[in-house]
This record gives structure tokens, C-alpha cells and sequence, in this order.
């Protein structure tokens, strides 16, 4: 079925990344009229180009305006006073303790996540009851059913856009505007080329690494620029799984629901950047365990290969030798980068057991060479 939406316009907040830029694209793929929105003018006017050449289209437009002010909102309302569909798809998240989350927290997050939409809405639906026609979507999350205890702010706006749906979808009853709300997870993205994957190392690649170990959500801190760079690739139409040695399992520095929290804020983290992982593959055990999955042993891409299939040439992007190690086993094409113990690692020396191995600055570096010559 193929919607038509020509002669329509789309206001969608939040819209020059992922989730808010997907929906932009298929919105404009239907003919209608698309206004991008953003914080600065130059993610604006990125999004706007990158719009154009997916879908050949014109009718691409955009406002740089901070949405969780007041006079952002009403930035946006003087530039497009009018508008067939509202997706309220703007919103900030942020993993913190819920003891650390202070007033001025609480208060920003209802602003951008919750007032944003409000204000919007508030302008956009009377247009639309007086024509008699409109669409207005509201971005949830699973969040607002499955409070995260390490964002507990984020799922209270997230469980407000909720009511606020259901409590406008009532007011506009019988005017011919529909009002929903959507609880996206984090595979909102769509599916990706099985043929083509990405196999990363986790601590030192995409996150600061720490002799002390990752323990918390708090102490997960994502490197410069990696979040976008597995954008770039997802984009491009790559899958991005991760293998990681979790020896902190074993020797009782955290549990699975600490690890579990852990990987829920780097999902989210990606997810706020247009990103994500397609699998995380984990070895608990510590290195007296005998297992298989440890690297330098290739146990982690082995349960990859059961998933994806051959991993022939697939690069392995590690700061460690075990990592190279593990990915040249079963094919892989080694990749280091200088992050995290990567710098030491070179300076060690690399075996020539490993073969030729691409040496790039960071995961950023190596994402822009790759996607130039993925050879």
C-alpha cells in the first residue's frame, strides 16, 4: 500500500537524526511537504541535503529553533504557521541516579520532552479541526511502561506525551484530526543488508575504557564521535554488533541487571544519534574460567557467525590484540583503532600472525575510510 500524501505538510521536531529523520524521509517519500527541524542551522541544513538526495525531492524545508523554549516553539509557528501532520518526535534523555537528578533536571526534561509538544500541538491542532483534517503523532517510548531506573525523568515524559495523546485524541474526537501516540524501542531503525556487518569491541571503541572496569550506567562514558560514525554505517546500510569480554561478571563487580543497565544506556545513547546495534555478544566469564568465548579465543564470533553467517573479510575494529586475535580466526578483516588501549597496543608491536591490519585514529577515522572503499 503507498500512501499519498502530496499536497500535505509535515512538521516534524527533532528531525535531523534518527528516528525524527527517518520519519521525515518517509513522509516526504509520500509526497508531502517536509519541514526539518533542529537545534543549529547547520544539522538543518545537513538534513535538508541529505533528505533531497534519498528522495529527489523538493518540497524539503527547515527551521534551526529551540523547541523546549517557549519563543523556539513560536520560531517554528512564525515560520510554517500552518500544517496538515505534527509528529512531536523532539526529546532529550540523560542516565542519571535518580538521587542525582536535581530540580533544574526535572525541569528541562519536561520542557524539551513534554512542553515542546504541548506548545506545538496546542498551535497546529486548531488549524487543523478548522479544516477538518490533520494528523498529529506523538513519540513515546517503551520507557513511559518500563520506567529505566537509571532515567527515571525520562520515562515521566515519556509517560506524559502518553496521556497528553490520549487526552487531545478525546478533545478532537469527530473533527477529523487523529491524534496517536507511538512506543518506539531501540530496533526502530529498519532492518539492515544481512550481507553486510561491522564487528566492534565495546570499551576503548565506542565508550572510555577504565583499569577499574565499566560498573555503572554512570561510569559509561561514549567517545567523541562514535555514536555518529555507527549512524554513518547503519546508514549506509551496515549492521554493527559488538563483542565484548565482561570478565566484571565473574569476578562480582556487577551483576547481569548491571550489565543489562549498562547496555540500555548505550543503546539509548546511540539511539539519541540515529544509531544502533544489531547484537551485543558478551563473555562472562573471567580468564581461569576455560571458557571459549573469552577473546583472544573466537567463542564471540562464533555465536555471530551462527546469527549472521560468514564473517569472511568482516572487520573486527578492537583497541587490543585479543580483539584482532579473535576476529582474524574466523576470517575477519583486523582493525585497530588508537582509542582506549589502542595506542599501547601498537606501540607493543603487532605479531605477523595477525596479517596486514588497518591502523586508524579512532572508529570515526576508520568509518569515513571505510565507507569510501569498504575493500
Amino acid at each position: 500500500m503507498r500512501i499519498d500524501l502530496s499536497g500535505k505538510k509535515a512538521i516534524v521536531s527533532g528531525s535531523t537524526a534518527g528516528i525524527g529523520f527517518g520519519i521525515a524521509r518517509g513522509l516526504a517519500l509520500a509526497g508531502a511537504v517536509v519541514v526539518i527541524t533542529g537545534r543549529t542551522q547547520e544539522r538543518v541544513d545537513q538534513a535538508i541535503d541529505a533528505l533531497k538526495q534519498e528522495t529527489k525531492s523538493g518540497g524539503i524545508e527547515g527551521v534551526a529553533a529551540d523547541l523546549g523554549r517557549a519563543d523556539g516553539c513560536q520560531a517554528l509557528i512564525d515560520a510554517h504557521p500552518d500544517a496538515d501532520i505534527l509528529v512531536n518526535n523532539v526529546g532529550i534523555f540523560e542516565p542519571k541516579g535518580f538521587f542525582d537528578i536535581d530540580d533544574d533536571d526535572w525541569e528541562r526534561f519536561f520542557q524539551i520532552n513534554v512542553m515542546s509538544a504541548v506548545r506545538l500541538s496546542r498551535h497546529y491542532a486548531r488549524g487543523m479541526r478548522d479544516r477538518g483534517w490533520g494528523r498529529i503523532q506523538f513519540l513515546s517510548s517503551e520507557s513511559a511502561l518500563n520506567i529505566p531506573t537509571e532515567m527515571v525523568h525520562y520515562g515521566m515524559t515519556k509517560t506524559a506525551v502518553q496521556s497528553i495523546s490520549r487526552g487531545l485524541a478525546k478533545v478532537l474526537a469527530g473533527t477529523g484530526v487523529t491524534v496517536n501516540a507511538i512506543l518506539p524501542g531501540p530496533d526502530i531503525l529498519p532492518p539492515m543488508n544481512a550481507s553486510k556487518l561491522v564487528i566492534l569491541d565495546r570499551d576503548g571503541v565506542i565508550n572510555e575504557d577504565s583499569d577499574a572496569y565499566i560498573k555503572t550506567p554512570e561510569e559509561w562514558r561514549p567517545l567523541p564521535g562514535s555514536a555518529a560514525a555507527i549512524a554513518r554505517l547503519n546508514h549506509a546500510g551496515y549492521r554493527v554488533v559488538v563483542a565484548t569480554n565482561q570478565s566484571g561478571l565473574a569476578r562480582g563487580y556487577f551483576d547481569q541487571a548491571g550489565l543489562d543497565a549498562i547496555h540500555r544506556t548505550m543503546a539509548a545513547h546511540l539511539e539519541g544519534a540515529g544509531a544502533r546495534l544489531s547484537g551485543v555478544f558478551f563473555c562472562p566469564h573471567g580468564p581461569d574460567d576455560g571458557c571459549a568465548c573469552r577473546k583472544p579465543l573466537p567463542g564471540l564470533i562464533d555465536q555471530i557467525v551462527a546469527e549472521y553467517g560468514d564473517v569472511t573479510g568482516v572487520p573486527m575494529v578492537g583497541d587490543s590484540l585479543r580483539d584482532l586475535e579473535a576476529g582474524v580466526a574466523r576470517g575477519c578483516r583486523p582493525v585497530l583503532v588508537l582509542t582506549g588501549k589502542g595506542r599501547r597496543t601498537l606501540d607493543k608491536g603487532l605479531p605477523e600472525t595477525l596479517g596486514p591490519v588497518d591502523v586508524y585514529d579512532s572508529l570515526a577515522g576508520f568509518v569515513d575510510q571505510f565507507l569510501k572503499d569498504p575493500s
